[in-house]
């Protein structure tokens, strides 16, 4: 289980943890379909408070999720040609380490029995590493070596989302007559690295290597995305 539940929501604080219906703020997803068998430690704090004889209100989530996983795979493939076949085994190792931190909170004020006003936030940072190593070997149906590969992918990972909001609400004496106004900034980051290490061997037919091809590749991507959006409804 990779999220809280509603069960766990409700115990945090005695309150239920409600955070932003931004997709990207989501953290509520428990399904986990890769290899290995994630080792997580969740927490998460609660705050909400009124005052001035609930004129204002305030209330803040927090929650933190560390991911571990460790997995091994191997396999083996035969592929039939119409004049031979050929074998393939390939073995892995991957590592990954993930910590994401989720934040929001809101502020609402009644500035009278016809306006009001509400303040919100949303954040999360995300940390991830990941490391794979991958050996593969090709062989004849003698089970002589044609080729043998290893390879080590790394990458790297910080991105931060952070989400601010304005909502005004203003109420007329007439009955069903309202004005509202909502704005927003949400602004996002990313940077991520990445190495490719590769060698690969190619054999003749006395069993020796006569070619070795490498790759060494690094990668990098930086990106910022800004968003306001703003909306006036009556």
């Amino acid at each position: 289980s990779q999220g809280f539940d509603m069960d766990d929501a409700e115990v945090i604080g005695g309150g239920m943890i409600m955070f932003n219906g931004d997709g990207d703020f989501d953290d509520w997803s428990n399904a986990y379909y890769d290899e290995g068998v994630p080792r997580t430690l969740k927490a998460g704090a609660h705050f909400s408070n009124k005052w001035n004889r609930d004129k204002q209100n305030m209330n803040g989530n927090y929650s933190v999720k560390n991911i571990n996983i460790n997995a091994n795979g191997n396999s083996l493939t035969k592929y039939v040609l119409p004049d031979s076949a050929y074998y393939s085994r390939e073995s892995h190792n991957t590592s990954s380490r993930q910590t994401e931190q989720l934040f929001n909170g809101m502020y609402d004020v009644k500035l009278d029995s016809f306006a009001s006003l509400r303040f919100k936030m949303n954040g999360k940072l995300e940390n991830t590493d990941k490391r794979t190593f991958t050996s593969t070997e090709s062989t004849g149906e003698e089970l002589q070596v044609i080729n043998r590969n290893n390879r080590t992918n790394s990458s790297k990972l910080d991105a931060g989302t952070f989400l601010g909001s304005v909502l005004w609400r203003q109420k007329f004496k007439k009955k069903g007559r309202t004005l509202s106004f909502t704005g927003s900034y949400k602004r996002t980051d990313r940077d991520s690295k990445g190495f490719l290490n590769s060698e690969t061997d190619f054999f003749g037919n006395n069993g020796l290597p006569y070619q070795r091809d490498t790759i060494d590749q690094y990668k990098i991507n930086t990106s910022t995305t800004n968003a306001v959006t703003s909306k006036l409804v009556y």
